[in-house]
């Protein structure tokens, strides 16, 4: 599973205390915290609690809702200037932050996962995330100069799709639902969040209110990384087996597509295999 960032509406900011905020999902992203998470977050940010993890550090960041989503609808009108393609995706992440059942005082964003990447302290990481939404006015003003300089001379027009995509990934303007992996739904407002059970999570993990400290976080063996690290040492392995005086074929004998064919079927058993173990290990490790 992809460490991601998690975007909320929250009716009050989360403190100490069993309160009993509601919270509702708007989206999340793996990896990164997008730059339209960040703009939804730059109005009047502050630095808070998790409602997730454990712990006195302020890992959460919220942002007043209002604020936030009028830059981020100045910022798509900025953007769908320069890139009519966009449009609408723009309006469709507009459409879905103005439902009445979506807007809250706040934004809040979870972003503890992506700090797990990291050996760096949470609250380093927390500051300097925190430290760049409130410079998101300089990042939009630097991105908006540079696709005019692109469009200009056309050069987005000879992008390669990598190149879209990654633009794509890092603006993060779609993927907005309200059923997040850290789901609070309808007993966020009548139940204290701050109580383990509370965080209801889609496959009901045992301890989905994992202590969040640099020494107690969640371990996952088989992340993505792992996963396709290991299909590829065992694909290499195949590799080498295959191509020297191995019982198994007798390449004097063999096409070269036949070889590509042993290739190919070598590739999708082992890639099989490995996920398999993998879905076995964290149904293991989500079990208890």
């Amino acid at each position: 599973m992809a460490n991601r960032g998690y975007l909320y509406s929250i009716n009050a900011k989360p403190t100490a205390d069993e309160s009993n905020p509601k919270i509702i999902g708007l989206s999340e992203w793996s990896y990164i915290v997008p730059l339209s998470h960040q703009i939804l977050l730059s109005g009047a940010p502050q630095q808070c609690r998790s409602v997730i993890w454990d712990g006195d550090e302020h890992i959460a960041i919220i942002g007043d809702y209002e604020e936030g989503l009028q830059k981020f609808e100045l910022f798509c009108t900025q953007l769908t200037s320069l890139l009519p393609d966009l449009t609408p995706v723009c309006q469709e992440a507009v459409e879905f932050l103005r439902q009445p059942a979506n807007k809250q005082a706040f934004f809040l964003l979870e972003a503890g996962e992506i700090f797990m990447m990291s050996d760096d302290e949470l609250s380093t990481q927390s500051e300097t995330l925190f430290q760049s939404i409130l410079d998101v006015d300089k990042e939009i003003t630097l991105l908006l100069e540079q696709l005019k300089t692109q469009t200009s001379h056309s050069s987005t027009k000879h992008q390669t799709r990598t190149e879209q995509n990654q633009m794509l990934y890092e603006l993060g303007l779609d993927n907005w639902f309200n059923v997040l992996y850290f789901d609070f739904g309808e007993r966020a407002a009548s139940e204290n969040l701050f109580e383990e059970e509370t965080v209801v999570h889609r496959e009901q993990p045992t301890q989905p209110k994992a202590a969040y400290d640099k020494h107690k976080r969640p371990f996952n063996p088989f992340s993505d990384f792992v996963f396709y690290t290991t299909t590829g040492i065992i694909f290499a392995g195949f590799l080498v087996l295959l191509f020297t005086d191995s019982p198994l074929v007798d390449f004097s004998e063999v096409t070269v597509f036949q070889v590509g064919l042993y290739v190919l079927a070598a590739f999708v058993i082992v890639t099989i295999l490995v996920a398999a173990i993998k879905y076995l290990i964290e149904k293991m490790l989500r079990s208890g």
